[in-house]
């Protein structure tokens, strides 16, 4: 389940799952997996060319990602 992040932020150095969009055009979307810390958002595969994506995107909602799968 989606989780705003005006109302809740994931752990610090939590992996999750996080929606960002262009903070000059409200769409497209982009999912991400990354982690916070503190008030910085870092995607653990960066293609923005940033440490942290903040001045870059806005990251509007998160959640945890899923348990890994047992064979």
């Amino acid at each position: 389940m989606w989780i705003k992040c005006s109302e809740r932020q994931p752990e610090k150095y939590q992996k999750v799952l996080f929606m960002a969009k262009d903070a000059e055009n409200p769409f497209p979307r982009s999912h991400m997996i990354g982690y916070r810390v503190g008030s910085e958002w870092v995607a653990t595969h960066l293609f923005y060319g940033s440490d942290t994506l903040n001045d870059l995107v806005d990251i509007t909602h998160w959640q945890e990602l899923p348990d890994y799968p047992i064979d």
